[in-house]
């Protein structure tokens, strides 16, 4: 789990971020990404629902949630955004 970049609480783009990390190496199920990226399971269900209505997850057959091609250069742009992010904090 990450800390916020710049106040107490992560943003949604933190959560994105962090969503999207964690699945992109073979997806994860629901219940790993909850408790991984530290959700509640009102939150999980927003996020998933979300990401995957753009094309950035997907539900594989057996269940587990992986992040698309599309969702892989989602991914990247934000990477260097929150490393940006973390050498201001810091």
């Amino acid at each position: 789990m990450s800390t916020a970049l710049l106040g107490r609480r992560r943003s949604a783009v933190e959560i994105v971020h962090e969503i999207l990390a964690l699945c992109n190496d073979g997806g994860l199920n629901k219940t790993a990404i909850m408790y991984r990226s530290n959700l509640s399971y009102d939150q999980l269900k927003k996020y998933l629902g979300a990401l995957c209505e753009d094309d950035l997850l997907f539900k594989n057959d057996v269940g587990y949630y992986e992040t698309t091609a599309n969702g892989r250069k989602v991914f990247k742009s934000m990477n260097s955004a929150v490393k940006a992010l973390r050498a201001l904090k810091s």
